[in-house]
């Protein structure tokens, strides 16, 4: 993409990434039974606390134990869109790597430095691609999967 700055295009292609780790979690889950698994997940704690406040063990271990089969399922949904996201990601980090490899992406922010003569100092600093990537991978996959409806 000729016609915009490297910083521009890296951006984009991050969001393009985050927004298909984004899709990839709303196609390849089941979102509104992962919201009633983690419902019922909630009330579960609630109850075992009770029951452990009420000296209860035996009710508190069965609760906890129903809590830890619903948790087990919850893992196995999110494992295959996981596994295509980690493949997407490293067949794409690659091409990444080698198209920027010389970009330094200055941060629109300060960011505070721990150093040992001054404790904090704010510096605006230039970072290596990954690191934008990240960055702009985090907030868009965190953006995209509230719109997505994606928990």
């Amino acid at each position: 993409m000729a016609f915009m700055t490297p910083v521009i295009e890296l951006f984009l292609w991050s969001l393009l990434l985050a927004f298909i780790t984004a899709l990839l979690y709303r196609v390849l889950t089941k979102p509104n039974e992962m919201r009633r698994i983690k419902k019922e997940m909630a009330e579960l704690k609630e109850r075992s606390g009770r029951a452990s406040k009420s000296g209860d063990t035996k009710q508190a271990t069965q609760l906890m134990s129903e809590m830890m089969k619903l948790n087990q399922a919850m893992f196995r949904m999110n494992m295959k869109p996981m596994m295509a996201s980690m493949i997407l990601f490293f067949l794409i980090l690659g091409w990444l790597a080698a198209r920027f490899a010389t970009l330094a992406v200055p941060l629109p922010f300060m960011l505070p430095i721990v150093t040992g003569a001054f404790p904090f100092i704010e510096l605006t600093m230039q970072y290596d691609w990954f690191w934008w990537y990240l960055i702009v991978v985090v907030a868009g996959n965190f953006i995209f999967r509230k719109l997505l409806g994606v928990d």
